[in-house]
C-alpha cells in the first residue's frame, strides 16, 4: 500500500488495523476483494482470484479525497501574490513480499523444538552409551582375578564362596549399572529418532505447501554418473 496505518479487510473479514505498507497473509484458494480504509483518503480495493501454492501480489494506492471548493473571497485591490508550487515525490513502488521460511510461524518454532530435542536426545544417548561401556569394562577388570583363581568359570558369582561374597556383589552391581545404562541409551535413541523423523517430515510437507512454485524433483544422467536435481522454494 502507498500508505501505512490502513485498515485492511479481505472479503469483509479485518486483518489488520494498523497495516503498513507492504506484508503478506494467507487465504484459502478462490475469489478474495482486499480493501483498504485510511481517514482523508479514498476507499482503495482490488478483487483477485487466489490458486492454491501461488501468491498474488496486491498493489492498492490511496487517493486523497476532494476538498471543499472554499467561499469566494471578497475582491482586494492588492494585486494577489503568486503562490509557489511544491512537487510532491512520486510514491516509493511497493517492495515485493519475502515468502515465508522455513522457521517462521507455528511450524517452524515446531522445527526448532523438534530440532533441539533430537539433539539432546542424541547427547543423552551418548553419553549413557559411554557410562554402559565404562560399567562394563570396570566390571570385566573385577572379574578377571576371580576367574583366573577359579579356572575361568563363569558361575563363580552364581553361588559366591565368603571370600570372593564381597567382590562379586560390586560385579553384579556394576553389570546391573551396565544393563541399565544400555536400556537408557537405547531409549533416547529411540526418541531422537521419533522426534527427527516428525521433524524431517515437517519441513518436507509444509514446506512444499507453503512454496512459491512446487518443488521439482528431476533425475540426471551424464556419462557414467547419475544424481537427482532438486529446485524451488521451501
Amino acid at each position: 500500500m502507498s500508505h501505512h496505518g490502513a485498515l485492511v479487510t479481505i472479503s469483509g473479514e479485518v486483518r489488520d488495523r494498523e497495516a503498513s505498507t507492504s506484508g503478506y497473509t494467507y487465504v484459502e484458494p478462490g475469489t478474495h476483494t482486499i480493501k483498504a480504509t485510511l481517514p482523508g483518503f479514498l476507499d482503495a480495493e482490488q478483487t483477485v482470484q487466489v490458486e492454491k501454492g501461488k501468491a498474488v501480489q496486491v498493489a492498492l494506492q490511496f487517493v486523497e479525497k476532494p476538498k471543499e471548493a472554499p467561499s469566494p473571497a471578497r475582491a482586494s485591490a492588492m494585486p494577489a501574490t503568486p503562490r509557489k508550487t511544491v512537487a510532491r515525490p512520486p510514491a516509493k513502488p511497493l517492495a515485493q513480499p519475502a515468502p515465508p521460511g522455513p522457521f517462521d510461524g507455528m511450524a517452524g518454532s515446531q522445527r526448532i523444538c523438534g530440532i533441539g530435542v533430537t539433539a539432546l536426545a542424541l547427547t543423552g544417548a551418548l553419553v549413557a552409551s559411554a557410562l554402559a561401556a565404562q560399567y562394563a569394562e570396570e566390571a570385566e577388570r573385577r572379574a578377571a582375578p576371580l576367574l583366573r583363581n577359579n579356572g575361568n568359570s563363569r558361575s563363580i558369582c552364581a553361588s559366591p564362596s565368603p571370600e570372593n561374597a564381597p567382590a562379586c556383589a560390586e560385579i553384579n552391581d556394576l553389570y546391573d549399572a551396565h544393563e541399565v545404562s544400555r536400556d537408557v541409551a537405547t531409549g533416547f535413541f529411540i526418541g531422537a529418532g521419533v522426534v527427527g523423523a516428525a521433524t524431517i517430515g515437517s519441513f518436507i510437507v509444509h514446506g512444499i505447501e507453503r512454496s512459491r512454485r512446487p518443488v521439482r524433483v528431476v533425475p540426471m544422467i551424464a556419462g557414467d554418473q547419475a544424481g537427482i536435481s532438486f529446485s524451488g522454494v521451501w
